[in-house]
């Protein structure tokens, strides 16, 4: 069983680069404390235009843990401030997978 956040940005008009960017460091970060996967992805169908970033643990102690870390960290808080200049978080949802 693995354990899943996701975040879904729109980004603002002619910032999709900008939000690109911000989401492939904030994966980077994410796997600096901790997460066994972090993707960056282009979104289609209904949310089209729109980018997600998701991140994969084994349980939800560890991704705690990694979250408790990321919000201390400096250089985090710089990426999502540079983030917020790009692009609105319009959903976030955890996720517990049945299968494998």
């Amino acid at each position: 069983m693995s354990y899943y956040s996701m975040w879904v940005m729109k980004p603002f008009p002619g910032k999709t680069k900008d939000a690109q960017k911000a989401v492939s460091a904030m994966c980077k970060h994410w796997k600096r404390h901790g997460a066994e996967e972090a993707i960056g992805a282009n979104l289609f169908g209904a949310a089209y235009g729109h980018i997600s970033l998701m991140v994969k643990f084994e349980n939800m102690e560890s991704y705690g843990k990694a979250n408790d870390k990321l919000v201390k960290d400096t250089k985090v808080q710089k990426t999502l401030s540079d983030g917020e200049k790009c692009g609105d978080v319009v959903r976030q949802t955890l996720a517990r997978s049945f299968t494998e």
